[in-house]
């Protein structure tokens, strides 16, 4: 076996891996096999950037509790999901963060993303494209104050 195709192996090996990865952790948003592994794709190939962030806003309006109880559930029983706050009266292009129970379908306010970052998908979001939140997590449960970061994309 040549070497090209060594490596056309490991590049198809890891869109794989990362694509199924991807279409486990967003069943709720019914992203299909074929859009996660468009997805991949364009990971692996640094087409699309995966953009690290804390919520904001998470210290506001019960959200404390709410963080607390999501810390003892795993990716696969809650999805987060951006949602438009055409409403917001600080920041025009707000966009919220909605953590939804798989399994009861119920659903809260979790936070706000920055607004340096909300810029980009409120656009998005405007235009119908798609962003996906892939991973997440809760920080400092066993201090005073709860955060969460995720990883999101923009297709």
């Amino acid at each position: 076996m040549s070497i090209k195709e060594l490596r056309r192996r490991k590049v198809a090996r890891a869109v794989f891996t990362q694509a199924w990865s991807y279409n486990k952790k967003t069943e709720l948003y019914r992203l299909s096999f074929a859009s996660s592994l468009k997805l991949a794709w364009k990971t692996v190939r640094s087409i699309i950037k995966l953009i690290h962030t804390k919520l904001r806003g998470v210290t506001h309006g019960g959200r404390q509790l709410l963080l607390q109880r999501l810390n003892r559930c795993t990716l696969e029983q809650v999805a987060l999901s951006f949602k438009r706050d055409y409403n917001n009266a600080y920041d025009r292009n707000a966009v919220q963060i909605i953590a939804t129970s798989v399994k009861t379908g119920s659903s809260a306010i979790l936070g706000y993303l920055s607004s340096k970052l909300a810029v980009d998908v409120a656009n998005a979001l405007d235009k119908g494209r798609q962003a996906v939140i892939l991973t997440w997590g809760v920080t400092g449960a066993d201090k005073q104050f709860c955060g969460c970061n995720l990883t999101y994309a923009i297709q």
